[in-house]
Parts: C-alpha cells; structure tokens; sequence
C-alpha cells in the first residue's frame, strides 16, 4: 500500500466518522458528549498514522515476526487507550446514562475496519517477508 492509498482511506474513514458523529449528536442525549467523540477521532488518528509507518517499515523487516509483533502491540495499546479514555471520561463527566459511549464504539469500528485494511495490504505487499529470510 502506498502513502497516498493510506491517507485516501484515511480521509474517508475520518470523514465517516464526522458524519457518523454529526447524525448521532442531533440526539439529545447524545449532544452533550461531543468532547468525547472529538478525542477520540484523534486519537485514533493519531494511532493509524503510527500504526501505518511501523507496518510499512516492519512489513519490509527481515524478521517476519516483527510486522506481527507490532500489529498486536497496537491492537493491545489501542484497547488499552480507548477503555481508559472511557473510564476518564465516565469520572470527569459523570454522563446520566451508558449511551455516550455508542458514538465511541462506532468510530472505534471505524477506524478497526481501515487498519485492518491496510494492514492486510502492507503485509501483502510484493518482497515483504520473504520466506526463509530472518529466521
């Protein structure tokens, strides 16, 4: 996957959310939890683009081990991150219900789906993690 695919499926997968996000805050009790949705946009932004330049240079890697490695350091820290955003948010903000975390899970989904994406192509890239090297 090339770097403008990246940022392409990037901006898309952003846009998504800020639709996705607009329609579910014209909820009344969704409204007030806008600072919560906007963090995690980019938060998650912030993830994808890590997450894109270490699978792009351990995809190249002579350790097949290590694209796998770094893919699930950041499935672990992504998880991590968005369960104490959650939990930060819930004890500063005190939201009535447990619905403000729907927009955050949707967009969760989101950006899951588009690092999945790329990291599928990034791992299948032609002359990445030739058998027999590194091992």
């Amino acid at each position: 996957m090339n770097t403008t695919t990246f940022w392409r499926g990037l901006i898309i997968t952003t846009l998504l959310s800020l639709i996705l996000s607009f329609g579910l805050h014209s909820i009344d009790r969704l409204r007030p939890h806008w600072p919560l949705t906007v963090i995690a946009i980019v938060l998650f932004i912030l993830l994808s683009l890590a997450m894109y330049y270490l699978g792009d240079r351990t995809a190249k890697a002579t350790n097949r081990h290590l694209f796998t490695s770094v893919t699930m350091g950041f499935t672990f820290l992504k998880m991590m991150a968005s369960a104490g955003l959650i939990l930060v948010y819930a004890l500063l903000f005190e939201p009535a219900d447990k619905l403000f975390v729907l927009p955050f899970f949707l967009i969760y989904l989101l950006y899951s789906a588009f690092e999945l994406i790329f990291m599928i192509k990034l791992a299948r890239q032609p002359g990445n993690n030739k058998v027999g090297e590194g091992e």
